[in-house]
């Protein structure tokens, strides 16, 4: 299965970012390339500071480790999930034979 990883971050808070020929280098075709201005947050105490942001994301197969920790995951939501709803299911059932 194929996941989006991101291969190169960079913020600053001072200027735009320039683009360097090891920025360049790294692009392969079929990457995708994000890049914005964040505005300052004020009038609260965490807040964030105004900064520019460049990222580079690229489609990349999953490991086998990956795939296992996902699958397990997936695993155990759907347990969760459904003692979830077995739990809401006797609330209601208690609920209603009254």
């Amino acid at each position: 299965m194929l996941k989006q990883k991101r291969i190169f971050e960079e913020s600053s808070d001072q200027h735009a970012i320039l683009i360097t020929q090891e920025i360049l280098d790294m692009l392969q075709i079929g990457d995708e390339v994000y890049s914005h201005y964040v505005e300052a947050e004020y009038g609260s105490d965490h807040g964030n500071d105004a900064h520019f942001t460049f990222q580079i994301h690229r489609m990349v197969e999953e490991t086998e480790e990956e795939k296992q920790r996902r699958v397990a995951k997936d695993e155990r939501d759907r347990e969760h999930a459904r003692q979830r709803r077995h739990k809401s299911y006797l609330k209601l059932k208690k609920e209603f034979e009254k």
